[in-house]
């Protein structure tokens, strides 16, 4: 294990005090011992110093060298590289002052956000053994940016702490600097965001990188940015009212705020994990200069407790992917996000329909989940099938493998003459399959989308044909639309389960 210097080492610790300490030669905070660089990218470097001092940077043999602007901040940029797993180091000196980080790597990093279930560490999850004895571990390292729970009434010292400050917008997130997923470190990172890193380093055979900055119980509207809110109609709403959108149990928390703050404009409000556009300020747009492959997100437990925050959701989402494609520079960015899983719900189904259809936005793709969960545990533990989800749209769509990367998903739907359905998919594989001669889940509705009990059997390699005897002309049919379906067999011969979905009858090219 390489020592790190004392004065690097003193100024990181020292970062949740104050990001840089300005006339003295420094790294930004987030860049560190062990981290990995964005292959095939320019590399930007940064950092703090004395203002009109000339930095010179070694990054392995390459030399660049910058000055340090008025405001004490020096940048320069590399030249992209291939990835490699042979440790680098990068050296920055200025006049006397010398600062150095080691064991750098080359490969890819992913983005990996949301909320508590892409928080939730592999310590508290299972398959622990498991990743422990992975071999690739040493090509793996992630970015810890940790947050204090939200637990307390917004009052006093927490009020202050949370005004919304440039100041303490800089300190939202006490930042852990880069672990190796040695044994040491390897329990305190996401358990999803591990097994897809996995996956991808132990099929691509290139160091991994994680930035991994989830908040427990964050709103999909935090992480929109301010200006996706002030060009959206739809949006612009939920700046004067986000706090009287809150559920309950939250209004113990923001009451107090809001009964010694009497009129307070949005500008002024707490920076709450709800609160729209804080962790996009906090999280998203100060990473803007890492360069990243791609983000995996899981979230939505929050947006689905009531119809208000799902529909803020609805609103939301779209900006979201957009928001982070325009932070890194990349219209096309990968962005694969997690579908809810299983939860004794009644509210679930339909947002789980809403996640569904976001697969339409160009460059995202979603890992179904159906199969996972568990009744009352909104925090199900199985997380490697999660991960490795993830890690299959990624292969598929963005590394160009050939492989089936999702569950069947419907693609036609049409009545037949005597009141049956046939319903084709995509992403069969080999062909559909089930555990059972006659699939459950299944539901059809008439015009008035009054939905009955209906089976389905397997007739060809992509097709079943779904039959209720209490629907005479059906127009609708829809399948694990519960919020903890018990009987799910329907899956491709890669035994990726079909989602949730609803469809029309006469349905072409679902999704």
């Amino acid at each position: 294990m390489t020592i790190m210097p004392f004065r690097l080492f003193f100024a990181l610790f020292t970062v949740a005090l104050s990001p840089f300490a300005y006339g003295e030669l420094n790294f930004a905070p987030t860049l560190s011992d062990g981290m990995v660089l964005q292959r095939n990218q320019p590399i930007v470097v940064w950092g703090s110093g004395l203002t009109t001092q000339t930095v010179t940077v070694n990054l392995g043999d390459e030399t660049v060298s910058g000055v340090v602007d008025a405001d004490g901040k020096w940048q320069v940029v590399f030249k992209a590289k291939a990835a490699s797993n042979k440790p680098v180091s990068l050296v920055a000196a200025s006049g006397a002052e010398r600062v150095a980080i080691a064991d750098i790597l080359v490969g890819d990093v992913w983005f990996c956000a949301g909320q508590s279930n892409m928080a939730l560490m592999l310590r508290r999850a299972d398959n622990q053994d498991l990743a422990a004895a992975n071999p690739g571990n040493a090509q793996i390292r992630f970015l810890n940016l940790s947050r204090s729970p939200f637990t307390k009434p917004i009052v006093g010292d927490a009020a202050a702490a949370l005004a919304p400050t440039a100041t303490n917008k800089k300190h939202f997130y006490k930042i852990n600097g880069w672990y190796r997923c040695d044994t040491d470190n390897l329990n305190s990172l996401s358990a999803v965001a591990y097994w897809f890193a996995q996956s991808l380093q132990s099929e691509l055979n290139v160091p991994v990188g994680l930035i991994v900055p989830p908040v427990g119980g964050s709103a999909a509207q935090a992480w929109v940015s301010r200006a996706s809110i002030d060009a959206d109609p739809q949006l612009q709403p939920i700046l004067g009212r986000w706090i009287d959108d809150e559920p309950e149990r939250l209004q113990l928390q923001l009451n107090p705020w809001l009964e010694a703050n009497p009129g307070a404009t949005f500008d002024q409000t707490p920076l709450h994990r709800h609160r729209p556009t804080t962790l996009f300020e906090t999280a998203v747009s100060p990473m803007a200069r890492h360069a990243i492959r791609g983000v995996i997100w899981y979230q939505g437990e929050q947006n689905a407790q009531n119809a208000i925050q799902a529909a803020w959701h609805e609103k939301s989402f779209p900006h979201i992917v957009r928001d982070f494609r325009q932070n890194w520079n990349q219209s096309y960015l990968p962005f694969y996000y997690v579908q809810l899983p299983a939860f004794d719900n009644e509210l679930w189904p339909v947002f789980r329909e809403q996640q569904r259809q976001f697969q339409q936005i160009p460059n995202t793709g979603m890992a179904v989940t159906i199969d996972l969960g568990e009744a009352k545990n909104i925090h199900p533990k199985n997380k490697l099938p999660v991960g490795q989800r993830l890690a299959k749209l990624a292969l598929k769509h963005t590394y160009d493998y050939d492989l089936i990367a999702s569950g069947p998903t419907p693609e036609s739907a049409s009545a037949t003459e005597d009141g049956l359905v046939r319903l084709t998919f995509a992403n069969v594989g080999d062909g559909l399959r089930s555990t059972a001669p006659e699939i459950s889940e299944f539901e059809v509705a008439g015009a008035d989308q009054s939905f009955a009990p209906a089976v389905a059997k397997i007739t060809s390699r992509n097709s079943v044909i779904i039959y209720s005897e209490n629907i005479v002309d059906p127009e609708y049919i829809r399948y694990a639309w519960a919020g903890f379906p018990r009987l799910l067999t329907l899956t491709n011969s890669e035994q990726l389960p079909a989602g949730p979905f609803q469809v029309p009858v006469d349905m072409v090219d679902q999704l």
